[in-house]
C-alpha cells in the first residue's frame, strides 16, 4: 500500500509505502513521479517505509524498471525505515540512481523531510 503525503511538492515527491507493495501501487506511484520529472527534469523523493513488507514480483519488476529507465532523474532519495533490510536496501538503491541516496531510522523522519526536500 502507498499513501502520497502532504508534503510532496514542485519537484519533490513524499511517500509513505506499507504493507506489500503490489502492481496496483506501482500503477498510482509511477504516473506520480513521471509527471514531476517531465515538469522539472530531476526531482527528490522521500520514501517512508512503516510496517513495510516489501513487493509482489510483479510490483518488483515494475520497480525495477522504472529505476533503470530514470537512473539519473532524481537529485536526492531519503529513506525512512524500521528494520535492518529497510537500511540494506537503501545500499542497494544506490546502483539504481545517479541520486545522493541517504538511509534514516524513523526517529529522524524530519531531518529526512526536510534533507530530501530543500533544494539541491
Amino acid at each position: 500500500m502507498h499513501t502520497l503525503l502532504p508534503e510532496s511538492k514542485e519537484g519533490f515527491v513524499a511517500l509513505r509505502l506499507s504493507e506489500k507493495l503490489d502492481k496496483d501501487d506501482f500503477n498510482d506511484i509511477i504516473p506520480i513521479l513521471e509527471e514531476q520529472i517531465a515538469a522539472h527534469g530531476k526531482i527528490a523523493l522521500f520514501w517512508e517505509m512503516a510496517s513495510f513488507e516489501g513487493w509482489t514480483t510483479e510490483a518488483l519488476l515494475a520497480d525495477t524498471g522504472f529505476d533503470i529507465q530514470h537512473h539519473n532523474d532524481f537529485t536526492r532519495i531519503a529513506m525512512v525505515g524500521e528494520k535492518k533490510w529497510h537500511a540494506w536496501m537503501a545500499k542497494l538503491m544506490k546502483a539504481f540512481t545517479s541520486a545522493e541516496v541517504k538511509y534514516y531510522q524513523v526517529q529522524e523522519r524530519d531531518e529526512a523531510l526536510a534533507w530530501a526536500g530543500s533544494p539541491s
